[in-house]
């Protein structure tokens, strides 16, 4: 089943509140992005279980991005066009032993150490984006108004 994020998911259990009930059985594979991280760890403190991406990797003629970088599978999809993590059944479905391998029982502790202070860093990012976005506009202000003034 699918949705989106927090919201979307808030609504299916207003609609099916038998799916909290039977929490235990659940498992979440949100994006493997800053988005789907936030979503896990609430979603793993409610007490589901969850995907851990970690271990989840490009195969050797995948590795890059045509732009040279690294590549990181943000998604299940990537996952299984890039990756030869899973196994597939005839119709060339993920088997569910095979996705299995990648779960793990709901533990926020270890959902934070794998997440890293990851608030931390990206209140970091944000606060000097903002700087840089003001130099950026005192800069421009400024050249406005010498060339004004020059004239």
């Amino acid at each position: 089943m699918s949705f989106g994020g927090i919201k979307g998911m808030n609504q299916l259990f207003k609609e099916h509140p038998e799916i909290l009930q039977n929490k235990h059985n659940g498992i979440f594979i949100w994006d493997n992005d800053d988005s789907g991280k936030d979503q896990l760890e609430h979603t793993v403190k409610m007490g589901f279980k969850w995907f851990n991406w970690k271990n989840i990797v490009p195969k050797e003629e995948f590795k890059m991005n045509a732009d040279g970088t690294f590549r990181t599978i943000k998604d299940i999809n990537e996952a299984v066009i890039y990756s030869d993590c899973f196994e597939r059944d005839e119709k060339e479905y993920i088997t569910l032993n095979s996705l299995m391998k990648y779960v793990e029982l709901p533990d926020p502790i270890k959902v934070m150490v794998l997440n890293g202070n990851r608030k931390k860093i990206k209140n970091e990012k944000r606060i000097q984006n903002n700087e840089k976005n003001n130099l950026f506009l005192k800069s421009d202000r400024n050249n406005f108004l010498n060339n004004f003034l020059r004239k």
